[in-house]
């Protein structure tokens, strides 16, 4: 019988273990560099071939947490230089914003006693109508986001309702009447995206390419105007072409705040005359902090112009 020595086994055995986990890290890299082309040979048009790649770009330059609950969100070196510019040129940190997650979260801003406010369980069923015209990509996709994530029905603030209603007694569940009560979204109908005959490049097939493959199918349209007619005739085109009960016109250049939606429908549902507008936050656009609103603002525009008489 021949003993190996205890030490050289477990030498040898270390040895294999490292090779094996390099072939599994190629293999890993392998599958992953495969998948990317895979995911583009999945397209047999080109251009829709060029869109895909040009968007899996795009998410490779997101850095995970940047900005995350609102927070300021700084680059450093070259970079922050290059942000620098695209903010003196455009009006806006473009560069930084496309290095901003999508879909970043925001702390809860409201003022507490919006939290101890039950609303009821069925609502309105509301089309959120953004209007937009050469808007930073990058920016409008955030947008859409938002108010995306903000509707999921596993969000935790939609289990505090009345599920009762107040005239009849019925149990009710949360949604707009005769929505499924499966449905992954509450009381958002559709999102229509009015594009006021924008000029660049990225908002048009690009935008269309990113709405069909990253967002939830159906709820999202774009209708595309042939010509430029202005924020107000571009809103009143886009509620032409909704199916919602309430009308909800947001820019697309914002983020929703948590529950942000429920407080406006339950408002109009109490009368149909109610026209009902939040406080409007600010972003920053050299950093994109979220800085609340101070509510006495409006406040004081509602005075004067009680001041100023009917």
């Amino acid at each position: 019988m021949v003993y190996f020595p205890v030490r050289k086994c477990y030498q040898a055995a270390k040895l294999v273990l490292l090779v094996l986990l390099v072939i599994t890290i190629l293999a890993l890299f392998e599958q992953w560099r495969g998948g990317k082309k895979n995911t583009l040979a999945e397209y047999s048009d080109p251009l829709e071939a060029e869109y895909e790649r040009q968007i899996l770009e795009d998410e490779s330059r997101i850095i995970p947490g940047l900005g995350e609950g609102g927070a300021a969100a700084h680059l450093i070196g070259e970079e922050k230089k290059r942000g620098e510019e695209s903010e003196k040129k455009l009006a806006i940190n473009v560069y930084l914003s496309d290095r901003i997650p999508y879909n970043r979260t925001l702390k809860d801003f409201r003022n507490p006693a919006c939290k101890r406010v039950t609303y009821d369980a069925e609502l309105p069923s509301a089309s959120v109508i953004l209007i937009f015209h050469n808007e930073p990509y990058s920016v409008v996709v955030r947008t859409i986001w938002s108010v995306v994530n903000s509707a999921r029905r596993d969000q935790p603030w939609y289990s505090r309702a009345n599920f009762i209603d107040r005239n009849t007694g019925r149990q009710t569940v949360a949604g707009y009447p005769g929505q499924d009560p499966n449905s992954p979204f509450v009381y958002l109908k559709e999102i229509i995206l009015v594009d006021d005959n924008s000029t660049l490049p990225e908002l048009k097939g690009k935008l269309s390419h990113y709405v069909r493959t990253r967002l939830p199918p159906d709820l999202i349209r774009i209708l595309r105007l042939p010509d430029r007619i202005g924020l107000t005739q571009a809103r009143m085109a886009g509620s032409r072409a909704a199916v919602g009960d309430v009308l909800v016109f947001l820019d697309a250049h914002c983020e929703a705040l948590r529950d942000w939606l429920r407080p406006l429908l339950h408002r109009i549902k109490q009368s149909k005359k109610h026209v009902v507008t939040p406080l409007i936050d600010v972003i920053e656009k050299e950093d994109f902090t979220y800085q609340p609103g101070d509510p006495r603002e409006f406040e004081v525009i509602r005075r004067y112009h009680r001041c100023r008489g009917p």
